[in-house]
């Protein structure tokens, strides 16, 4: 295995920024290489499939050649193991949670945890924002006093065959549905394709099956991940599991995550903040189900994100409480994971993404 670029996003003060590691996927070794600053709290980062364009979703930009700014998402070009800033559009947000490309990467969108709101920006034929087309603002409650007083969305991306936009929100514990039609719909709602959580559950992340006729979905205030799949024109619940051991007695004060699904859909990922631990599933080829293989501790406090090397025998960890990052030999058969090489230090890491092969 080649070595890889990999980002750490950061809640971190322009002078932090994302960190850029070096990994070696073959024996999951890794380095800090840079740190690029001028980016307040880079919290959530997209790249295109040629991995050549970075997409932050940051606070402030204090770099040369930026606009005055306030939260919003940023481009960058990739340069070797370095990230050149190249242009910036306001969510009109303190900071986004969460950014993706399209399937098409004719459209970046943006969600906005503490606003409530959504926004969907075109970009141009270099890959570069252009404006906003689009802002979504959701409305409501759910039952938990003071996590779901309002509506928090927290994640937003289309379906693989890019014809629906989805944004989650956990605060009404709903992922809602528009219509995008590859970038000719309207973004108009799409009830009838929304996913109902149970109530109280705080949805926060998607995954989709490489069809997308099964959705799975990690619950952050319950804990659980639920699988959905295709049913008389919408989506219907079909599983909901529990992400931690039945004994533990602190269930109350665990968040859940970072969700991930391996290439070839056999074993899904679920991460814990307060367990601080990944559980593994096994998933049954005729049914999406899920069985528990294994719970992972991941040695630090607050495992936000975490993300597979290519080839999937590592897995890259970051916590946002113990700032450490950890890579672990991944053993699909057992759901086992094993720490291997040694820790770094990156402060306040929530978000993991692997960038271009090193030639």
């Amino acid at each position: 295995m080649a070595k890889h670029i990999a980002y750490i996003g950061t809640y971190a003060k322009p002078d932090g920024g994302v960190h850029v590691l070096e990994i070696d996927g073959e024996t999951g070794a890794f380095r800090e290489v840079r740190v690029v600053t001028g980016i307040a709290d880079p919290t959530y980062l997209c790249m295109n499939k040629a991995k050549t364009k970075v997409y932050v979703g940051c606070g402030k930009v204090k770099i040369a050649g930026a606009p005055e700014n306030d939260g919003g998402v940023a481009a960058f070009d990739v340069k070797g193991d370095n990230l050149v800033f190249t242009s910036f559009q306001s969510c009109h947000s303190a900071k986004p949670c969460y950014v993706s490309l399209d399937r098409n990467e004719g459209y970046l969108f943006a969600a906005n945890y503490g606003e409530g709101t959504g926004c969907a920006f075109k970009l141009d034929a270099k890959g570069e924002l252009v404006k906003e087309v689009k802002h979504f603002v959701h409305t409501g409650r759910g039952p938990h006093p003071t996590r779901q007083e309002k509506a928090h969305v927290h994640w937003c991306e289309t379906t693989p065959d890019n014809k629906t936009l989805y944004f989650v929100d956990l605060g009404i514990d709903t992922v809602k549905a528009y219509n995008f039609d590859n970038g000719k719909g309207d973004f108009s709602p799409l009830p009838g394709l929304d996913l109902k959580a149970e109530p109280g559950a705080g949805p926060r992340h998607v995954w989709f099956t490489q069809g997308g006729k099964r959705i799975y979905v990690v619950n952050e205030l319950a804990s659980t991940v639920t699988l959905f799949e295709e049913s008389n024109g919408g989506y219907a619940r079909i599983q909901t599991v529990a992400m931690l051991p039945e004994d533990y007695p602190n269930k109350d004060k665990n968040t859940a995550s970072a969700i991930r699904l391996t290439a070839d859909g056999t074993r899904l990922l679920a991460s814990n903040r307060g367990h601080d631990s990944i559980a593994v599933y096994d998933v049954d080829a005729a049914t999406g189900k899920l069985t528990l293989m294994a719970i992972n501790p991941t040695l630090g406090r607050g495992p936000r994100d975490f993300e597979f090397m290519p080839g999937e025998k590592f897995v890259l960890v970051a916590h946002q409480y113990t700032d450490n990052v950890v890579c672990f030999a991944f053993d699909r058969e057992t759901g086992k994971m094993s720490p291997v090489g040694e820790q770094i230090l990156v402060p306040k890491g929530v978000c993991v993404k692997i960038g271009q092969e090193i030639k």
